[in-house]
């Protein structure tokens, strides 16, 4: 079949993508419990903290509950008695873009005590090589063969390079002549600058303005903290950082937001006196990445999107 067809045929695309996920969160869940992480199923109903970017609130008792938009600090509680954890679950967020997003969408969080930032970056390489080597021994992929030539060809060009992301911003710039990128969250963004890529991006030292709070301080400017981006429309796969275990800074930016209810994860950073890190990974974007799909709609049966 000509790639043309492939792609046009969305119910062909579907019924691929539906085997394909099951065989890639089989093998996440090998890879994980074959390393000794603990597997942690954190709660869907969080608990609110006001205007937060593209939080979904629940109109329930006394809107005390928004659905989960990130593990991430579950999974550190869990990290400070486990060590090694992580969780594959269901997460909201009011996203407009229809192309990369999905409203509902599952997420791999990984959180580690004894990782620092240089180590979650091999686990994350070898994570995603150990998924594309483990599907080209799989008897559904091999019978499909415009889908294993993909793979074949993802596997044998996944040598993500690093740039750091001023260096990052400066390089679209040139690229771009008529569209100057400033200080910007590429996250939000991810979309469009992804077109202009030509192979995976670890974009490192991420400006501390855009990186996520619970990241630790490089310097005064940027953070431990990355993303990484895949070329063609692709977009952002995976965000993550080394932690601050900084219970006092924490403390304080927690009352800065004016939030009340997280002391239980000031409380278990304070358990930990070793390196950390943590991050996460959209399954549906892999999903779309590997199956080679135009958009992220169509690796689903019933997709929930924005209008």
């Amino acid at each position: 079949m000509k790639d043309a067809e492939y792609y046009q045929n969305s119910n062909k695309i579907t019924y691929i993508s539906t085997l394909l996920r099951s065989e890639v969160e089989m093998m996440i869940h090998n890879y994980f419990q074959e390393r000794g992480y603990i597997f942690i199923v954190p709660p869907v109903l969080h608990e609110q903290v006001k205007n937060k970017k593209f939080e979904i609130y629940l109109p329930l008792y006394n809107d005390r509950y928004a659905l989960n938009s990130s593990n991430a600090l579950y999974l550190g509680a869990y990290a400070a008695d486990f060590k090694k954890v992580y969780s594959i679950s269901s997460c909201f967020r009011d996203e407009s873009d229809s192309q990369n997003h999905l409203i509902e969408f599952r997420m791999l969080e990984v959180e580690t005590v004894g990782m620092n930032f240089e180590y979650m970056i091999v686990q994350i390489e070898n994570l995603i090589s150990y998924i594309l080597d483990n599907l080209l021994e799989s008897a559904f992929v091999l019978s499909v063969e415009d889908l294993k030539n993909r793979i074949f060809l993802l596997r044998d060009n996944f040598k993500p390079k690093r740039i750091p992301y001023q260096e990052f911003i400066k390089t679209l710039n040139k690229s771009k002549p008529g569209k100057q990128y400033g200080s910007i969250d590429i996250s939000s963004v991810d979309y469009s600058i992804s077109h202009m890529l030509k192979t995976p991006v670890f974009i490192t030292d991420y400006s501390s303005k855009f990186a996520t709070w619970t990241a630790k301080k490089k310097t005064q400017e940027t953070s431990w903290a990355l993303n990484l981006m895949l070329p063609d429309t692709y977009g952002e796969l995976c965000e993550g950082c080394e932690r601050t275990n900084d219970y006092k800074l924490l403390s304080y930016k927690i009352s800065c937001a004016k939030v009340k209810h997280l002391q239980w994860y000031v409380e278990a950073v304070k358990k930990i006196n070793s390196e950390r890190s943590g991050y996460g990974i959209g399954i549906d974007r892999m999903i779309r990445w590997i199956v080679g799909a135009k958009d992220i709609s169509s690796t689903l049966m019933f997709p929930r999107v924005k209008e």
